[in-house]
């Protein structure tokens, strides 16, 4: 009879393997759409290969018993269920961002909050430790979005505003990952660039892609305030409040990019749109 240890271990290594093989389908589909953009010999190719290779990233990470490892590969996830969900809602005609929404989705949930606890790593804060969790994952999301389109962007000199905040952006990241104090105000600051930036165009970002960014920044803003607050009041709340809440909240979201992705890709009528 296998002990409870065992039983564990195997339970966990079949949702990496659910998790990775999701996210390589992912990898499939983005090599169907882009697939004849590979062959170009100018370097517009280079932000296909990058987007591609995010989820191969995903899926690697996520077998790390380092929490680093842990929250980059549901960051990636995160980023891409939103461009997945983002594409099938653009009246895309090849179901692509339905299917990049439904593997991360599929990915997302196969893990659920496994490897969170993980207790190796320079993340191993004595309080906070979910909302500094969701923080760093939203954060590394962004940072992968900003950084995708930023490549992009360097196709037009007049277009690579982006790029010179992603840095920024990746230090916010690895201060959070720290635990330093300086890297959620960097990370905060980085948000309301995004938001300034953002609303009055100077980043140049796709109409469909501004609001997208605009509003997980705003998220960003909003989830550290309860922690300020209880900070300032001095009341440490206990390492599990509200973590059944939250696992239920984050489940309740992915299930809706999934379902939307899938009605909206089903269900409407779209314009087929060439490159």
């Amino acid at each position: 009879m296998p002990l409870p240890e065992q039983t564990k271990a195997r339970a966990t290594g079949l949702r990496r393997a659910l998790a990775t093989a999701a996210s390589l389908f992912a990898v499939l589909v983005f090599l169907r759409t882009f697939g004849w953009f590979y062959r170009r010999e100018e370097y517009r190719w280079l932000p296909p290969v990058i987007v591609t290779l995010l989820p191969v990233l995903a899926g690697v990470s996520i077998w790390s018993r380092r929490i680093g490892g842990q929250l980059l590969a549901r960051g990636i996830w995160w980023s891409l269920l939103l461009l997945g969900g983002l594409v099938a809602v653009m009246e895309r005609s090849d179901y692509s961002g339905c299917g990049i929404a439904l593997a991360s989705a599929c990915s997302l949930l196969a893990m659920g909050r496994n490897g969170l606890d993980a207790e190796e790593g320079p993340f191993q804060p004595v309080a906070f430790r979910g909302t500094l969790m969701l923080a760093l994952v939203m954060a590394i999301a962004d940072t992968a979005t900003c950084f995708w389109w930023a490549v992009a962007q360097l196709s037009s000199p007049r277009e690579i505003r982006l790029i010179l905040l992603v840095p920024v952006m990746l230090a916010g990241v690895v201060g959070l990952l720290r635990l330093r104090t300086w890297g959620l105000l960097v990370s905060l600051a980085c948000n309301v660039l995004v938001v300034i930036l953002g609303g009055t165009g100077a980043l140049r970002l796709p109409h469909e892609l501004r609001p997208l960014l605009i509003g997980t920044a705003v998220v960003q803003l909003l989830v550290p305030i309860p922690m300020w607050i209880a900070i300032a009041r001095g009341r440490v709340p206990p390492p599990d409040a509200w973590r059944r809440t939250k696992l239920l909240v984050s489940t309740a979201v992915i299930l809706g990019i999934a379902v939307t992705s899938v009605c909206f890709s089903l269900l409407f009528e779209r314009t087929v749109y060439t490159v």
